[in-house]
């Protein structure tokens, strides 16, 4: 009986994290062969553990409080608000472009316009959790990573539209697409 329980309670989360996972599809779509309205998106797999996690705290803390110390309520509590914070900051972060410019939008500031000509310059460092850049624009700095979801199309448009719009030869550029290091570094232009 123990393991039967167990089987249907991997079950139920399984099925969980994949319902999770189909709403989080239909309510953020991104398909790269659509020409306008491309997003570039936190990975879903963030939304899915702050699910996940809020799933887990509510639960422990509705079904078990009466059986646990103060310390473990508070403790769920936190990971439930973690996974509160987790999913706000994935759902509110994204960056939409299309062969005119993009705009960027994060948790704490309002969404701004960018053109490509406004890039300034990009930084790019390889740590262990993957390719991490900063892309310099109009005097702001739009932190971007390996996982997020469209981020390659979205640095190969960018770098085209700025070539055009700067008048510059793409095979000029010195790059590293491998490492998504498109664009100069913005202290080597000034120089």
């Amino acid at each position: 009986m123990k393991y039967a329980f167990l089987a249907a309670f991997a079950a139920a989360i399984f099925g969980l994290c994949f319902l999770v996972d189909f709403v989080l599809k239909k309510l953020t779509p991104y398909d790269p062969r659509k020409s306008v309205g491309r997003v570039v998106r936190p990975p879903r797999r963030g939304s899915v553990i702050g699910i996940l996690m809020l799933f887990f705290g509510l639960t422990a803390i509705l079904f078990y409080a009466s059986r646990m110390e103060a310390m473990w309520i508070v403790l769920c509590a936190v990971v439930a608000l973690a996974g509160v914070f987790l999913l706000v900051q994935n759902l509110s972060c994204a960056l939409y472009y299309d062969d005119e410019g993009f705009s960027y939008r994060e948790l704490r500031k309002r969404r701004k316009d960018y053109r490509y000509e406004q890039i300034e310059g990009q930084r790019s460092a390889l740590t262990r959790g993957g390719v991490q850049t900063v892309l310099f624009v109009a005097g702001d700095a739009i932190p971007l990573y390996e996982a997020m979801d469209g981020l390659r199309p979205f640095l190969q448009t960018a770098f085209r539209r700025w070539c055009e719009e700067k008048h510059i030869d793409p095979e000029t550029v010195v790059n590293n697409p491998d490492c998504l290091t498109y664009f100069p570094d913005p202290e080597e232009e000034t120089i």
